[in-house]
């Protein structure tokens, strides 16, 4: 399983300190690691009104168990090098670990992936993260909610260009990682279509045109597609759909399965790859949606290992 830094309290100067509070988990934060061995969080200050260089902050928690998540960390604003009017971010990363983690190593690392704030100052409520990556010699940033709100979280032939759609495309990052890749290996231009709910399009379109110049001859466009409701876009024809961890919310399957029949009605050629975390039996019920359709499925790989011993999924989906 990978794990990722997350704020419970997000930082802010209150009463004369720097005030926050983290916790180590999966990405949705329902599995919070109980490390084997104490973990030696540090932190960094990144001000950004006036010239400062980053003022490291060594050892600002010790994480020996999971409640030390809820540990309030009030560090006076001389120590953190704040003045009451300074605008400023804040990195969190774990000792030796890299605050910058090539993302092709993303699923063995032994740390957790860092997680940075983003600017804000002392009267200012921030509700927004970063977390970065490198990709080759460049950066990949990916900004995220901090809310719960969970849509704020192969190819053997490219001598042609593709249309690609993914679905529940949340922040963006696989669309923006495959973007990258396909740019890297490809002199086609390729176009996906990155799609979520409304409420999702913004970050997702902040987060594309931010790392745009790690694709320059592929196009993604964010749009919306709420799943059964027989939008335009599911009577495109796409060469590939592609999908990650949409499988969690039991109750959205027939309405999945509407598009996805839709899709399949446009171009039976199609097929669906869709990573799937097991986290409850009554997912396999998207098996039966699926075969509802005439969809085959295959399993194509297993990677990682959750702490409860399930590990991520790999499959593909065609018209039988």
């Amino acid at each position: 399983m990978i794990n990722f830094i997350h704020f419970i309290k997000y930082p802010r100067i209150l009463n004369g300190s720097l005030v926050f509070s983290v916790s180590i988990s999966n990405d949705l934060r329902t599995e919070f690691l109980e490390p084997t061995n104490p973990i030696q969080i540090n932190a960094a200050v990144l001000i950004h009104n006036r010239q400062s260089k980053p003022i490291k902050l060594d050892n600002v928690l010790i994480y020996a168990y999971s409640r030390d998540g809820y540990k309030v960390i009030d560090l006076p604003l001389s120590v953190a090098g704040l003045s009451p009017s300074d605008t400023f971010s804040l990195l969190i990363y774990t000792k030796n670990s890299s605050i910058k983690p090539n993302l092709k190593d993303v699923l063995h690392l032994q740390h957790p992936i860092p997680l940075q704030s983003l600017p804000s100052s002392l009267n200012q409520a921030q509700y927004l993260q970063q977390r970065s990556f490198t990709v080759n010699t460049q950066q990949l940033h990916i900004v995220e909610h901090t809310s719960f709100d969970l849509d704020k979280k192969l190819w053997d032939n490219l001598s042609k260009s593709l249309k690609i759609l993914e679905l529940g495309t949340g922040t963006g990052i696989v669309s923006i990682t495959l973007a990258t890749l396909l740019s890297q290996m490809s002199k086609q231009s390729h176009t996906i279509t990155a799609t979520d709910l409304n409420s999702a399009i913004p970050l997702l379109r902040s987060n594309t045109k931010r790392n745009a110049h790690l694709y320059k001859n592929i196009e993604i466009q964010p749009k919306e597609l709420s799943w059964g409701s027989n939008s335009s876009l599911e009577s495109v024809e796409y060469d590939i759909i592609i999908a990650a961890d949409i499988t969690y919310n039991m109750s959205s399957f027939q309405l999945l399965r509407n598009t996805l029949s839709n899709l399949f009605t446009a171009n039976p050629l199609t097929k669906l790859i869709l990573a799937h975390k097991y986290r409850d039996y009554q997912e396999d019920t998207f098996w039966d949606h699926a075969s509802q359709i005439n969809l085959k499925s295959t399993h194509l790989k297993s990677i990682g290992c959750g702490r409860r011993g399930y590990e991520t999924e790999i499959w593909e989906f065609k018209r039988m």
